[in-house]
């Protein structure tokens, strides 16, 4: 599923699902304003029958909506009754949205949720730090979520999807961690320490790189999380780092993680 914000009328957008936010009790925005003029007045017809919620974060799918709308879908987010909406609302707004989209089926989608007005948006940017680092304290939760994502998009588009979740077992393998500095010993079904060189020097890996058989490395971890580390612009000197293929004949104490592979 891709997010993508663009420039243009959104009545003109050729897309799976457009997405405008509608205010209480019943302000639409600007984005709003247009595709119910371009569909006669649905979307105000719909506020006016009750089938629009426009509560913060609640979510209105229109299929097929009236009018030259030339999106397949209009998804209404409520953006409750705030003129400038506190940066957590704007949070609720834009994670109900995307929950919304995922669950319509639509494979992208158009948002113009960017031209709601947030008090202060320095506070979202503001936050990073405990996001960063409380994501970080939740990794494999983290990967797990992620990993869904990634077989979701290649599902939607028929694609296979092992060579991106190898690469996010190297990801997840190398990711910065809490407590002291220790070692871990992973295992790939694939040359991991090549694929890492070769994306260390923002270079593709060659496809054979994925076809290889098993492969132990030994990953050397700074940790620090949350101690040392405590912002999310440090996290790339708090990353794993490859020592080396791992002697194979000495297993104990180590972490192995896999990715299914289906």
């Amino acid at each position: 599923m891709d997010f993508t914000v663009k420039a243009g009328d959104p009545e003109k957008l050729r897309s799976a699902c457009v997405i405008v936010g509608i205010s209480a009790p019943r302000r639409l925005s600007p984005a709003a304003e247009r595709l119910d003029k371009t569909s006669r007045g649905q979307l105000r017809e719909l506020l006016k029958r009750g089938d629009i919620d426009p509560e913060c974060g609640k979510t209105t799918l229109i299929h097929q909506p009236k009018g030259r709308i030339q999106a397949a879908r209009i998804l209404v987010v409520g953006c409750g009754k705030d003129q400038k909406l506190p940066p957590k609302s704007f949070i609720t707004i834009a994670s109900a949205a995307a929950k919304a989209v995922q669950a319509s089926g639509a494979t992208e989608a158009v948002s113009f949720l960017t031209e709601l007005e947030v008090e202060d948006r320095m506070a979202v940017y503001a936050a990073r730090d405990r996001i960063y680092l409380a994501a970080l304290s939740r990794r494999a939760e983290l990967y797990r979520h992620v990993e869904e994502v990634v077989r979701e998009h290649h599902r939607a588009r028929g694609e296979d999807p092992r060579t991106v979740l190898q690469i996010l077992q190297l990801d997840h393998a190398l990711c910065p961690r809490e407590g002291g500095e220790h070692s871990i010993r992973e295992s790939f079904d694939f040359d991991a320490a090549a694929a890492h060189r070769a994306l260390s020097a923002m270079d593709l890996p060659p496809e054979e790189t994925f076809r290889g058989g098993r492969q132990q490395l030994e990953i050397r971890h700074p940790g620090g999380v949350g101690d040392i580390l405590r912002v999310a612009d440090g996290g790339s000197w708090a990353a794993g780092t490859i020592l080396g293929a791992a002697p194979t004949a000495k297993t104990e104490g180590s972490e192995v993680l896999f990715v299914a592979l289906a």
